[in-house]
């Protein structure tokens, strides 16, 4: 993908692809550190950024089917302000389960808020750069969802924001 849309400058593209290695092997470092510490609620605070990630994608795909509306960007002409809006409600219905309480600390409010956010903002910029390069799916190994980077592109940008916001 970076090959494409910096066919003319191969330093830009050296540049990204080594900002890209550098943040997943840190990304990668980083989790393997969150996982193996002491505290006996660190898989539970994984399980419960990881869900926020997943229902943030889900829950923006159901909204923007079913209510439709005005589109939110011509970066990615599927996203709707409606699928914005689920972006948001899903994952606050996640974190009320996940919680089993309606009434939220502030502190799990602003996660919640932020992880969404972030989620939502890694799914459009993911959807720019494909757009930049002229590809439709990122990979074949999910053809027509737009590939394998299209699932895992929320969570990469905010899994590490989450893990960061609840140590």
């Amino acid at each position: 993908m970076l090959k494409r849309i910096f066919k003319k400058n191969k330093l830009l593209n050296l540049f990204f692809l080594l900002f890209i290695y550098i943040y997943l092997a840190f990304f990668s470092l980083y989790l393997w550190s969150f996982l193996n510490r002491t505290d006996p609620n660190i898989e539970l605070f994984f399980i419960f950024i990881l869900s926020i990630c997943v229902s943030t994608d889900i829950g923006g795909y159901i909204f923007g089917k079913i209510f439709k509306g005005k589109k939110l960007t011509s970066i990615s002409p599927n996203k709707t302000y409606s699928g914005v809006i689920g972006s948001y409600l899903l994952p606050l219905l996640v974190t009320t389960i996940f919680f089993n309480k309606l009434t939220y600390e502030l502190n799990y409010l602003i996660i919640f808020f932020l992880v969404s956010t972030f989620s939502q903002i890694g799914d459009l910029f993911i959807s720019y750069l494909k757009r930049k390069a002229k590809l439709k799916d990122t990979g074949s190994i999910l053809p027509g969802h737009g590939g394998l980077l299209d699932r895992v592109d929320g969570i990469l940008f905010a899994l590490p924001l989450g893990l960061i916001l609840v140590t």
